[in-house]
């Protein structure tokens, strides 16, 4: 994967929208765990809505977990002006099948180069990074956990290079 430019070391913080994390580097790769739907919606609603107040664009890949529309309905209950982000396309919401499992199954190298062409996209548009959030609980076979268990170490190495935060 070519990279567009290295990252300069001294990131600037980014608000995180996240309670007890306040700030991140660009560059930043966080886990959630969580036992329930609400425990879910309480940090990554929080976690977009900052973004969007931080000029950023924002990708949310939804799971069986919390659905498009209930992440749409919560980020339009945590903020306002909701729809004005979605016609700028600050912020997209689809479902896991549509992005990690493009025509039927997982493909690493596709997946992080559909991350690279977003971020790419974003700074086109104007956004000051990329901010995304997915989950893995779409996985229900070992080869698929074992492609996806390589993705998330290789993307912790290309969004190092990029003002990217993933949750």
């Amino acid at each position: 994967m070519k990279a567009l430019s290295s990252y300069p070391a001294d990131r600037d913080l980014r608000k995180t929208g996240i309670g007890p994390l306040k700030l991140a580097s660009w560059g930043t790769h966080l886990c959630q765990f969580y036992k329930t739907k609400k425990d879910l919606l309480s940090v990554v609603v929080p976690y977009f809505k900052m973004g969007l107040e931080n000029n950023e664009m924002c990708v949310w890949v939804t799971s069986e977990s919390v659905n498009t529309k209930e992440a749409i309905e919560a980020m339009r209950k945590a903020v306002p002006s909701f729809s004005k982000f979605q016609k700028k396309g600050q912020i997209e919401i689809f479902p896991y099948t549509e992005w990690y499992l493009k025509g039927g199954y997982f493909e690493m190298r596709r997946v992080l180069n559909d991350w690279i062409k977003k971020y790419k996209l974003a700074l086109s548009k104007g956004f000051a990074g990329l901010r995304v959030s997915g989950n893995p609980f779409w996985i229900d076979n070992k080869k698929d956990w074992k492609a996806f268990t390589d993705y998330e170490a290789e993307i912790d190495k290309v969004i190092s290079n990029y003002k990217l935060l993933v949750l």
